[in-house]
């Protein structure tokens, strides 16, 4: 939006969506405009601390607890999640391999702690005690 270059990312949605394109000349006339231009700040700040948050979450919690905090803020503390997501998109936004998060998976399989089949995670213990 604010540079020349394209940006060197992209995004996949992975349930049903609508989207929506905005020319560029359109964003700047409403930037132009006091209130959508401190709006606009206000989301810009609200995502810079989500990112801040985000790398604090990646640095210094482990991935179980990455996995249920996601499974928690994706879904609520729920004792029964249908996902539409696959498992390796579940990894990539908890911050690892999709390996990893099948190791992880089979322990809490083994521990009780959760039954993972097909779409459906059954939580079997509680989990969300301890993510505080």
């Amino acid at each position: 939006l604010f540079e020349k270059e394209r940006y060197p990312v992209s995004a996949r949605a992975v349930t049903h969506t609508k989207t929506l394109a905005f020319p560029r000349e359109g964003i700047h006339r409403l930037l132009a405009e006091e209130g959508f231009r401190n709006d606009f700040i206000a989301m810009l700040m609200a995502k810079q601390r989500y990112l801040a948050e985000r790398i604090q979450e990646l640095t210094t919690k482990d991935v179980e607890q990455r996995f249920f905090t996601f499974l928690r803020s994706q879904y609520g503390e729920m004792e029964t999640v249908h996902t539409p997501l696959s498992k390796k998109d579940i990894a990539a936004a908890i911050g690892t391999t999709p390996e990893s998060l099948s190791r992880l998976i089979q322990r809490l399989h083994e521990d009780k702690i959760i039954d993972w089949q097909g779409k459906e995670i059954r939580i079997l213990s509680n989990p969300w005690k301890w993510l505080e």
